[in-house]
């Protein structure tokens, strides 16, 4: 799994947001996971992290770090 941390995922309306918007694009079968009191979203590895970010941006908020 790699770590995004994000700016402006403040509630799980957002949140599902993110999520909707990541599987929408890798498609159903990818694992997404978001934590709002953290503020990370961790998805699977094979993931590009530059179409993740560009997604995540999309869906309104900011990444500000990748782990992994």
């Amino acid at each position: 799994m790699r770590t995004y941390r994000v700016t402006g995922m403040t509630d799980e309306h957002v949140a599902e947001r993110v999520r909707q918007k990541l599987k929408a694009h890798f498609g159903h079968f990818v694992t997404v996971e978001t934590d709002v009191n953290s503020g990370e979203v961790r998805l699977d590895q094979s993931s590009d992290p530059q179409v993740v970010s560009f997604l995540i941006d999309s869906a309104g908020c900011s990444v500000d770090s990748v782990d992994g």
